[in-house]
């Protein structure tokens, strides 16, 4: 994979494709998307490609328009804008890759659910979510209740603004939960008990409303990024995908 991955409006997308070691699944391709305020280069999205691929599992984790090195403004970032964006690097995979499995964290979980409940075409063959993010609105008011969207930042980061495009965004939406009544992809939750930033329900909730074969898995003492429990996390996806993955 050489090529540039473009999203609708013209914007390339930074991503780095990590090789599997002793590929066992060369027709599946492992995509990771990072959470708010992240990027491709986050420790736990690294931990988990470089892990994944060392199971012989092809990765690749990218950058969503306006973060990392990708194009794009942080001011147009939203859920929205970055469900084209996961789109658009489905489509440019698709052309090497028969099987795609979506791997989100944080937001970047919401965004994935809102992709594949819209896949008609069946491009993604399993889901996993870590720390995902579900009830959007109140992530809003509880984390960015008190701050005036464009004029403020987003947990006090300079480099990441608080704008009303991100809030309308998210308080439109509301909840993923409709979106994905009908999946029945194959989704793997995981959480962590001392997630402070996307709570726990949020995945108890998911759980509940999905349909398809899912797997939940509550962390004890896990933070939001997982700090002290990334082995643990990618053990349970690489053992959720071999019971997936044919």
């Amino acid at each position: 994979m050489m090529q540039k991955i473009v999203n609708s409006q013209g914007e390339v997308l930074d991503y780095s494709f990590h090789s599997a070691n002793l590929p066992t699944n060369k027709d599946t391709l492992v995509l990771i998307g990072h959470g708010l305020t992240g990027d491709k280069n986050r420790e736990l999205v690294v931990a988990v490609a470089n892990g994944l691929a060392e199971k012989g599992w092809n990765c690749v984790r990218f950058s969503y328009s306006g973060n990392g090195d990708s194009q794009g403004s942080y001011k147009d970032m939203c859920i929205s804008k970055e469900v084209s964006d996961l789109k658009a690097v489905i489509q440019h995979v698709k052309k090497d890759y028969q099987k795609i499995i979506y791997i989100g964290h944080s937001m970047g979980a919401a965004v994935g659910a809102l992709v594949v409940a819209n896949d008609q075409l069946g491009d993604i063959v399993a889901m996993v979510s870590l720390a995902g993010m579900v009830n959007t609105l109140t992530f809003c008011e509880t984390e960015f209740g008190n701050q005036v969207p464009d004029d403020s930042y987003m947990w006090d980061d300079m480099n990441c603004p608080l704008t009303q495009v991100f809030v309308d965004d998210l308080t439109q939406i509301k909840t993923i939960l409709p979106a994905v009544e009908q999946v029945e992809t194959p989704w793997l939750l995981i959480h962590g008990s001392a997630d402070d930033v996307v709570l726990p329900i949020d995945s108890e909730q998911l759980y509940q409303q999905l349909k398809s074969a899912r797997t939940k898995i509550m962390i004890p003492d896990a933070d939001h990024s997982f700090s002290e429990h990334q082995p643990q996390v990618v053990s349970a996806i690489e053992e959720f995908l071999d019971t997936q993955i044919i």
